[in-house]
């Protein structure tokens, strides 16, 4: 499970029912009389055995069975399973540069997205490969690099959780 509830992988249901009753013997559950479906009230499908959800989305499982005298139970429901298999994305684009001073200040923007779940935590991490001291990681966009800048290359790494 990934965070705030989301699901990062298929999800597997499995239904059971029972007749039980501490007190008396009931008749017990008539074979093969659970139902289910993702519309409340709809048309029913036989369950036949676990359910596996493996497309992105929030979906509800509704269900039900019945007993051999005729019974049949009230509906129920899983609650919302949520699934978001797919990767936040991120951009970096160059907001501002300033080499007027002894120093060069760059202004970079980096944008994040996860258009089903949003974004848990991102964080940016730049790191010079001239020799320079990294930036700290921030989780703040745009943010603002001094330094030799206009004289080595460097990499910014974007850390995105959903």
């Amino acid at each position: 499970m990934g965070n705030n509830g989301w699901y990062i992988s298929p999800v597997t249901i499995n239904l059971s029912a029972n007749d039980l009753n501490p007190t008396i013997t009931l008749s017990g559950v008539k074979a093969n009389s659970t139902v289910y479906t993702t519309t409340s009230g709809s048309f029913y499908t036989p369950y036949t055995g676990d359910i596996t959800i493996s497309s992105d989305g929030i979906q509800t499982y509704y269900y039900k069975s019945e007993d051999n005298a005729g019974n049949m139970e009230s509906e129920k429901n899983t609650g919302a399973i949520k699934i978001d298999k797919t990767s936040p994305t991120g951009s970096i684009t160059q907001a501002s540069i300033d080499n007027s001073g002894a120093t060069s200040v760059m202004t970079v923007k980096v944008t994040t997205s996860d258009v089903l779940s949003g974004i848990d935590i991102s964080g940016f991490i730049l790191n010079f490969l001239n020799g320079s001291t990294p930036v700290t990681p921030t989780l703040t966009s745009p943010f603002s690099v001094t330094g030799d800048i206009h004289n080595g290359v460097g990499l910014l790494y974007i850390i995105s959780v959903h």
